[in-house]
């Protein structure tokens, strides 16, 4: 696998997961209103967040030897 395909696969993670409940709620609930932040904004935030954890959990398996214990 390499890094765009990786890259490609937590966008459609991240707009599926977060964004379509996002729509309900902001659509049909008071739970969430817009003022000055946009979609964009939440997506985003959520995306760099969860791409920065994945970096993290590389380096961890790579320094832990992919789980596969010593």
């Amino acid at each position: 696998m390499n890094f765009s395909h990786e890259a490609r696969h937590l966008v459609g993670h991240t707009v599926r997961v977060i964004r379509i409940p996002e729509i309900f709620f902001e659509k049909y609930t008071d739970l969430i209103e817009y003022r000055s932040w946009t979609w964009w904004y939440s997506f985003f935030t959520i995306f760099f967040l969860s791409f920065f954890v994945r970096m993290i959990m590389l380096v961890v398996n790579k320094k832990v030897g992919n789980g596969k214990g010593k």
